[in-house]
């Protein structure tokens, strides 16, 4: 709703059909809404703006650790002929860790 004075107010109206003598009418009520309506669109504009950053940050980190893992994967195939169990040890967990990193980074 417009005002004559210019500021814009939200109505919300709730209708309601009253018969009575065989007669209808339309009755209802009008609340004005207009700060809880101001308050949605703010928090709607900020929760674009953190999805889009929540998007940029994942893709992001997803690189630098799909090349962390595809390195550990090539690596781990080069140290296993060494037969040095704590190095495989080592390789192996920065393989299942930067695979585990992706899959939180890719559900996120």
């Amino acid at each position: 709703m417009l005002l004559p004075d210019g500021p814009e107010r939200w109505l919300r109206v709730k209708p309601l059909l009253v018969e009575e003598n065989g007669t209808r009418a339309i009755a209802g009520l009008a609340e004005d809404i207009t700060d809880f309506k101001h308050y949605s669109d703010v928090e709607l504009k900020f929760s674009h703006k953190k999805n889009g950053i929540i998007q940029v940050l994942s893709h992001d980190l997803a690189g630098p650790l799909g090349t962390i893992q595809s390195l550990s994967s090539l690596v781990a195939t080069r140290v296993r002929e060494y037969k040095d169990e704590a190095l495989n040890n080592v390789v192996n967990l920065i393989t299942q860790t930067s695979k585990g990193s992706l899959r939180l980074i890719r559900d996120f």
